[in-house]
């Protein structure tokens, strides 16, 4: 299984599959945050995600509804590959807290 191969290469790397994970989703939210600061993203031009080390089939992107000006790493939603929430939070349930345009650029 690639989840058990990673967990494999992981033990032998310098940085553990969640040091992984928080790197990536750090570094998603502050490529936001840049768009913004080049006043990108206020009419959707700009989409940024970060695939998940361990779910490779999966990618963290910003959820529906927040400002490039404010992601924070707890904005970000965990996509699966049907576009499917999978980890995060939303203002809405399931698909509500994905930005659809995102996940079919993506």
């Amino acid at each position: 299984m690639v989840s058990e191969a990673i967990q494999q290469a992981s033990a032998k790397a310098k940085y553990t599959i969640e040091e992984i994970r928080a790197r990536r989703k750090r570094d998603c939210a502050l490529g936001y945050r840049l768009f913004a600061a080049h006043r990108w993203g206020d009419l959707g031009d700009g989409h940024i995600s970060a695939r998940d080390p361990e779910r490779t089939d999966c990618f963290w992107m910003l959820r529906w509804g927040v400002s490039y000006h404010a992601a924070k790493v707890s904005d970000l939603v965990l996509v699966g590959p049907n576009g499917e929430l999978v980890e995060g939070e939303g203002e809405g349930e399931g698909k509500g807290a994905i930005n659809i345009a995102g996940y079919y650029i993506h």
